[in-house]
């Protein structure tokens, strides 16, 4: 079998995702799952290759929209880059919970109504939010999350309901994270993730 490997660069020469296509036997559906994912790379990718302003802490005020998603939210500029920096800011080194924590931003911003800019800044909703790390630009990883969730790609990987997550090494509300964790989906990352039970 004749193997041809084409790789997605990125940012900064960074390859996050390779695809392998064969000429021969290949499988159709690990081709169109390796594709989609080349096009959620390529997508957060000119996101952070058309930022050339400093990040302003302001809602995104224009009508730039990529494509319809199924989870009701807009894709454009700022809602990606919010999303991306929250993701860079609270995710673990690992980066393994990352998608998880966008998932978690949409579907409050869908179940509030509200852009996830909008939620974001909401007070005691995500500890990173303007945290030292918030003002560090984001990596691909992150980028591609936010980009994930919002195009609804994550909608049928994780509960349509998941809603709060913590490290359990450095939550201080106690009281909460007991309450919560009745509704555990168990730990990705360094945090534990949690269901609200309030929404169907």
């Amino acid at each position: 079998m004749v193997e041809r490997h084409t790789d997605i660069v990125g940012v900064n020469g960074l390859s996050p995702f390779k695809t392998t296509i064969s000429k021969k036997g290949s499988n159709a559906t690990l081709l169109l799952t390796k594709l989609n994912e080349m096009r959620i790379c390529l997508i957060a990718t000119l996101f952070m290759m058309l930022k050339s302003q400093p990040y302003q802490d302001t809602l995104y005020k224009g009508e730039l929209d990529i494509e319809p998603v199924v989870t009701g939210l807009k894709l454009n500029p700022q809602e990606v880059e919010s999303l991306a920096r929250i993701v860079y800011a609270e995710g673990s080194v690992n980066k393994e919970d990352y998608e998880a924590i966008a998932h978690v931003a949409v579907v409050r911003a869908k179940y509030k109504n509200k852009s996830v800019t909008e939620i974001i800044s909401n007070k005691k909703q995500f500890n990173g939010y303007k945290s030292k790390k918030w003002y560090k630009t984001p990596n691909v990883e992150a980028y591609a999350a936010a980009t994930k969730a919002l195009t609804g790609q994550l909608w049928d990987k994780y509960p349509r309901n998941l809603y709060y997550f913590h490290n359990p090494k450095t939550a201080t509300n106690k009281s909460w994270v007991k309450y919560i964790s009745q509704y555990s989906i168990g730990m990705i990352g360094n945090h534990e993730f949690c269901l609200n039970i309030k929404i169907k």
